[in-house]
């Protein structure tokens, strides 16, 4: 048997494992155990967990992901009180969320799997538990969405009184009938983050023009957000930001506040890049509360 095949076959028996758990199993080196597990993920063979334990991320096999909840304890403590809420209520809306818990859902990939939701002309962002199944996914958002796709039917008017004439047949009026509600279209499941787009080639270009080097890559909602670790050239040498690019017509002060906490909670410097404007209100927020923030419209 090869070391590959060994390394799959542990995988499979006590997954998930950190890299250096295997190496010892196996008695090899942590150079050859990643090279050779990177294959495997690469073949999608086994999977990589977001969350890490310490700085090393989980290895396991297609049929263990609710084994990941053993390493809820490895999250941020306000991604612990999200992972929580999300895991109770199945499915959570990202539109009035607060700050902390859309900047936490984003987080948290192994558990919360990002769903597109088209009604009439207006798409949402929700996000659902990634033991949930897709119908029952499906029906929790029409739930959620019923008060806002459902309208009352009209009242009908009480007819006027007409006085008849001999010569003329006066009809009542009809009373006119409720329109139906917009039916909610099933969600898309997003579950191919490496997937490309054009709002993704025209950043690529962007970054290229600016000698600014791609470190991660994360395509939250296709076309239209992403987020990026970069390495930007500076006079001191190249320094990591954190990068939250939306294609958005207009972002507001919540737009702001979730790339800045998100940056924070990385660590790192955030620049938020947009084709769009920024509103008013959220520079002037941005010169009180988001200090050190670079925003840039492209």
């Amino acid at each position: 048997m090869s070391d590959k095949d060994k390394i799959l076959q542990l995988v499979r028996q006590r997954g998930p494992l950190l890299p250096i758990d295997i190496s010892k199993a196996l008695g090899m080196t942590t150079i050859f155990s990643s090279a050779y597990l990177s294959e495997l993920v690469d073949s999608k063979v086994l999977r990589l967990s977001s969350v890490k334990v310490g700085s090393s991320p989980l290895y396991y096999a297609p049929g263990q992901e609710h084994k990941l909840q053993n390493y809820k304890s490895k999250l941020h403590e306000k991604e612990q009180l999200t992972y929580e809420i999300l895991k109770k209520e199945g499915v959570l809306r990202d539109e009035g969320l607060s700050t902390l818990n859309r900047v936490a859902l984003r987080q948290i990939k192994d558990f919360a799997i990002p769903l597109e939701v088209q009604y009439g002309e207006v798409t949402e962002l929700f996000f659902k538990w990634y033991m949930l199944d897709d119908n029952t996914a499906s029906e929790k958002i029409k739930k959620i969405l019923a008060p806002l796709t459902s309208k009352p039917a009209p009242v009908p008017e009480k007819p006027k009184e007409v006085v008849q004439k001999p010569s003329v047949v006066q009809e009542k009026p009809e009373a006119p009938k409720p329109k139906p509600a917009p039916v909610v279209a099933e969600p898309k499941i997003f579950k191919d983050t490496t997937k490309t787009d054009d709002f993704s080639d025209q950043l690529k270009n962007y970054f290229a023009q600016k000698n600014i080097k791609i470190v991660e890559r994360d395509i939250i909602r296709k076309n239209s957000e992403i987020d990026y670790v970069l390495l930007m050239p500076t006079a001191i040498g190249s320094v990591e930001y954190y990068c939250k690019a939306k294609s958005k017509k207009k972002n507001n002060d919540g737009d702001l506040s979730v790339a800045y906490l998100q940056g924070q909670m990385k660590k790192l410097p955030t620049i938020f890049l947009t084709t769009g404007e920024i509103t008013k209100k959220a520079l002037e927020k941005s010169k009180q509360e988001f200090k050190g923030m670079v925003i840039k419209q492209i």
